[in-house]
């Protein structure tokens, strides 16, 4: 499809594009899910704590992410103008930022590992936090191959080569659960071997992405991933796009980190139903994910071309696919509960809460969450790219977290009280774009890579 100006934008070659993601995106989803499984088997306290690290490594990983993402956007115009010189220039651009980057956060991370981990883990105990410092010392190494990953990842759906995208999260994400299990159950090396199977996973990703992108034909040599020279232009465009979408996911994973403090006092069996229902939230959101992954490129594509009806049309059809297919993906879990509370070694209380949450998910999952994840991915596409993540800030810090510290600090409600969050934070994200689709504000807000 890349560069390819016969390429027709209409419901079904959406949901074509979409294939090759769902199946990166069921990846993406289920193998974490089972490597906290996999983690389980050392109690408790170990899971918790890796899938507390696990926010952390997401959060300062948004850097190097939100570069990625404005490029993604920045190469979908490109391609849809039929311009290979931009495509490769910004892919160049783009992997050397976000690297450079990276290996400044790193170096930070390790250095002040023993305050982030006190911080974020305010009010467990003191075994929980030991077992986090471990973590996040041994994987803070992965987080340049990491770069490279989402970097690969990103640019290769902007530019229409989600297939091989899908390819490369495979690779990762497999390689991962494969050497995790041989840490933990044939080395004994518990948490540690975890961080050894992330760092080494995260490099594995960042070989076969490097192997896409050259049989794609957008690099051949070190020079056309990586350079000192850096273009202002270039680089602010794709800051431009970007960073206000990383900005957004920043706000959000700090946002989980912050409610983890709310939680932690209510003891382990209510974090452990947290961690599950999050994790099981995920995998019921991942028709919307799917979506959202690819929307940006879509777009792009179509306002390279400058086709306005074109972009109205398949705003419409992205959001046509998201609400089918996350009301399709919204039941994966629900007949696997018992099988799901074994699979994480959960205590009967525990398992009751996480099971209570997740049948409940499926009211707001199938009303909400379709045109929350998917109408501000669409508008991304286009350029508009300042008001969506501030709507997507407000939601989650306004409506999530706010009624979250309410319930459980007034009402004592405890984990449960994470479910009224959800929806308080949907609720109000949805009609907030919804109000933005309509008065057309989002067509006017539109920007191009000129």
């Amino acid at each position: 499809m890349a560069l390819d100006q016969d390429f027709v934008i209409n419901r079904k070659t959406i949901f074509k594009l979409l294939i090759p993601v769902l199946i990166d995106q069921l990846f993406i989803t289920l193998l974490p899910i089972i490597n906290t499984v996999v983690v389980s088997k050392l109690g408790s306290s170990s899971m918790s704590s890796v899938a507390i690290v696990d926010q952390i490594n997401q959060l300062v990983s948004m850097a190097a992410v939100a570069i990625a993402m404005g490029a993604a956007v920045v190469v979908a115009q490109y391609t849809g103008r039929g311009d290979r010189h931009g495509v490769t220039h910004t892919i160049c651009q783009s992997y050397s930022s976000s690297l450079v980057l990276t290996l400044m956060i790193m170096v930070l991370v390790l250095i002040f590992s023993n305050g982030i981990i006190n911080m974020a883990l305010s009010g467990a105990t003191e075994e929980m936090k030991t077992i986090a410092k471990t973590y996040l010392y041994v994987t803070a190494f992965s987080y340049p191959f990491y770069c490279f990953y989402a970097n690969t990842t990103q640019i290769l759906r902007g530019v229409g080569h989600p297939r091989e995208a899908m390819y490369t999260s495979i690779a990762m994400n497999t390689s991962i659960f494969l050497i995790n299990a041989l840490m933990i159950y044939g080395l004994k090396k518990g948490v540690v071997g975890a961080g050894i199977a992330t760092l080494c996973g995260r490099a594995v990703g960042a070989i076969v992405g490097a192997f896409m992108v050259i049989r794609s034909g957008f690099a051949k040599k070190v020079s056309d991933f990586f350079t000192l020279k850096f273009d202002l232009h270039t680089q602010g465009v794709m800051m431009r796009m970007g960073v206000p979408t990383g900005m957004q996911n920043f706000a959000f994973m700090g946002a989980r980190l912050v409610m983890n403090v709310f939680i932690l006092p209510f003891g382990t069996d209510h974090y452990a139903a947290n961690v599950v229902f999050t994790q099981m939230l995920d995998l019921q959101c991942v028709g919307s994910t799917v979506v959202a992954g690819m929307a940006p490129a879509i777009m792009g594509i179509a306002k390279g071309r400058g086709d306005q009806e074109g972009i109205k049309s398949a705003f419409k059809d992205l959001n046509f696919i998201s609400f089918w297919l996350g009301a399709a993906c919204s039941f994966i879990p629900i007949p696997f509960l018992k099988q799901i509370n074994a699979l994480y070694h959960m205590s009967p209380a525990s398992a009751a809460i996480a099971n209570k949450m997740i049948l409940g998910n499926l009211i707001y999952v199938i009303a909400l969450v379709w045109f929350a994840q998917a109408a501000p991915a669409a508008f991304r596409g286009i350029g508009d790219s300042v008001i969506p993540p501030v709507i997507m800030i407000a939601g989650v810090w306004c409506g999530r977290v706010l009624t979250l510290a309410a319930l459980t600090t007034w009402f004592k409600m405890g984990t449960y009280a994470l479910y009224w969050a959800l929806i308080a934070d949907y609720a109000l994200r949805s009609v907030l774009y919804f109000w933005r689709y309509k008065s057309g504000a989002w067509l006017r807000a539109q920007k191009g890579v000129d």
